[in-house]
């Protein structure tokens, strides 16, 4: 006769069924087969992670030190003598104990791996029905409690069929489904209760009772009360209600349905037979099954909310990175980042400072299958050189004085999103040849570190400045450019579409005077007009700022012409022409005139100029308006 051994079960997704049997007196468990004699392909696992020892008194496990713990039935264990039926956990992958039946049985099929005191690795087979030896009798004494093993198997049977559920209604379904066999002797019916109403009884099991076998007066005093009852010989109680008496009900178990804070509903079963009441068991049964119920309805609804909030501002973000205008070029624009949305391609934007690459980038990020991913943007003009490769790449710990931590880099922090580089043109040589290598081989290595990290992100470039001359000048990569420029997509001057200014405007009046709560109501037409007669040298960025500042200084009903201000402008000199003025005097002007706007706020002013914070401080520096 063969001799058996306690086995380890596989229960997790993955390898789930993969039985080990413990031949040995001794087995490890690890991810590396030298230091193991089970081996898990979970990165979660030590390389020697524990080990199960037979002795005299039976088994026990023992951590050796892992990095993550060890742990039977949820609780961190160092060393813990095991029971038939127990759920270890090593890492992400959890295995039952399984002490051996008193008998042998024929069967067919999981895998079984033997790990045997020679060291051999034996293939076998055994019956699938092993993988829920927990809850079958294993023995004698075992089996007097047939009932209670039942039970904990029914309970088995409706967490595995909660566990997975996206939807109330899935939920609800794989629910109703396990209900109809969990309690055979009795009829048993879900009662929800609706925005604070009582309880309302919503489906009854299929049973040889009437399907109005229940009590909706047991189950309100149940949601009343937070508290599983069981009441028995109920025809006999004085206070009894007129329904029980007549529909025989002998026996009902009653248990709210609840999380922390809610209850939804309850659970009662009805028995009619005055020889088989409900009894402990069953309310404990019932009880349990309330509860995981409960919190399973807890998470799902916390989930279709999180989903329907997400949904929500997507919507949002949609809205506001909308590509507005109504002139053929915008359509023309609207179609093309529609496209570029359905394709992973690299993306190379290029345009006058102020068109609207962000934006762009943006749009075509939200309408691609990347959209629940991040978008992250790096302006390759703001950041110190010295630091730029830290910020692309990421760095470990001690890569340089002052890196007191390891910290991602922007590709990592844009996994499964999209990465747009702003200003790529400026970018030095040396580090357009580390760009190239990454977009490449879809790796980066850290910034002192050694070991290549993989991404997968969506690369969107933009320029100002025309890459192609700068590839002539030996400014640029070519091979680069050519990497980068897969789609490119040139984006119009706002002198090219003028007739799309007053719809521009009225779209950033909306916005600022929901966003600042301003009294204005309307462009006047003599403020429109004034736009329209302006030559746009910011492009749309200067119309959105010139929108916000009058909406900020209006104090009418309507937007004037008089609250149109295009910023500073050079005065003519006394008798002839304006005098020549270069367009950095223009700048520092500007700058000095916003920030005499905002009181000094340089945050606020970074805003209205559309340059970060850190690029405003390096032109106030090279203004010396400091």
């Amino acid at each position: 006769m063969t001799q058996k051994h306690a086995k380890l079960v596989i229960v997790s997704d993955g390898e789930k069924g993969k039985t080990f049997a413990l031949a040995k007196s001794s087995v490890s468990i690890g991810r590396r087969g030298e230091e193991a004699d089970i081996v898990l392909d979970d990165p979660g696992v030590s390389r020697p992670h524990c080990r199960i020892v037979r002795d005299g008194e039976g088994y026990y496990i023992e951590d050796l030190g892992s990095r993550n713990g060890t742990y039977v039935d949820d609780l961190q264990i160092k060393r813990h003598f095991l029971q038939d039926g127990d759920v270890l956990g090593v890492g992400e992958t959890f295995l039952r104990f399984v002490l051996p039946a008193e008998t042998g049985s024929a069967g067919t099929a999981d895998t079984q791996t033997v790990a045997t005191d020679a060291g051999a690795r034996i293939i076998a087979s055994l019956e699938s029905e092993d993988i829920d030896s927990r809850y079958r009798p294993q023995s004698a004494e075992v089996a007097a409690s047939g009932k209670i093993t039942k039970n904990l198997a029914r309970v088995y049977e409706l967490a595995r069929a909660l566990e997975t559920c996206a939807t109330e209604a899935e939920l609800w379904e794989r629910v109703y489904r396990v209900l109809e066999t969990l309690t055979p002797d009795a009829c048993l019916s879900v009662y929800l209760t609706d925005g604070g109403e009582g309880p309302r009884l919503v489906w009854t099991a299929s049973s040889p009772l009437p399907p109005e076998f229940s009590s909706r007066s047991v189950a309100a005093e149940v949601v009343k009360n937070r508290r599983a009852v069981l009441c028995t010989n109920l025809p006999a109680e004085a206070d009894t209600s007129e329904s029980i008496r007549t529909l025989g009900i002998q026996s009902a178990v009653c248990a709210p349905i609840c999380s922390t804070q809610v209850v939804y509903g309850a659970i009662e079963a009805a028995a009619g037979d005055v020889n088989r009441p409900l009894d402990e068991d069953d309310l404990e049964l019932v009880s349990v099954a309330a509860s995981y119920i409960g919190l399973a309805l807890e998470s799902v609804r916390r989930l279709e909310a999180a989903e329907r909030a997400n949904a929500a501002m997507t919507g949002r973000l949609r809205q506001r990175y909308l590509l507005v205008g109504e002139s053929e070029q915008m359509r023309a624009l609207a179609g093309q980042t529609e496209r570029l949305a359905a394709v992973e391609s690299t993306v190379l934007l290029q345009g006058e400072t102020g068109t609207g690459k962000e934006l762009v980038a943006h749009s075509i990020h939200l309408q691609s299958p990347r959209a629940n991913g991040p978008f992250v943007a790096i302006n390759c003009a703001a950041i110190p050189a010295q630091l730029i490769e830290s910020e692309f790449f990421g760095h470990e710990k001690g890569a340089f004085t002052g890196a007191r931590s390891a910290k991602q880099g922007k590709f990592e922090a844009a996994e499964g999103g999209t990465l747009f580089l702003d200003e790529v043109g400026d970018l030095d040589l040396d580090l357009q040849a580390r760009l190239l290598r990454v977009l490449e081989d879809r790796e980066v290595v850290r910034v002192g570190g050694i070991n290549p990290i993989r991404v997968d992100v969506r690369v969107i470039a933009a320029s100002n400045r025309d890459l192609a001359t700068l590839v002539g000048e030996e400014r640029f990569r070519d091979d680069l450019y050519f990497r980068l420029s897969v789609v490119t997509v040139n984006l119009p001057s706002l002198r090219e579409h003028p007739e799309d200014v007053p719809v521009l405007a009225q779209f950033f009046f909306n916005r600022f005077r929901q966003e600042i709560g301003s009294p204005a109501a309307k462009l006047s037409d003599e403020a429109l007009a004034k736009l329209r007669g302006h030559g746009w040298p910011g492009n749309v960025r200067e119309l959105k700022n010139v929108l916000e500042r009058a909406v900020v200084f209006a104090r009418g009903r309507a937007v004037s012409a008089g609250d149109i201000d295009f910023g500073p402008t050079v005065a003519p000199q006394s008798g002839s022409e304006p005098s020549a003025c270069t367009l950095e005097e223009i700048e520092k002007r500007h700058i000095a005139m916003v920030l005499d706007r905002v009181n000094g706020n340089r945050t606020r002013a970074a805003e209205i100029l559309g340059i970060s914070r850190t690029g405003l401080i390096r032109k106030l520096k090279r203004f010396g308006l400091v």
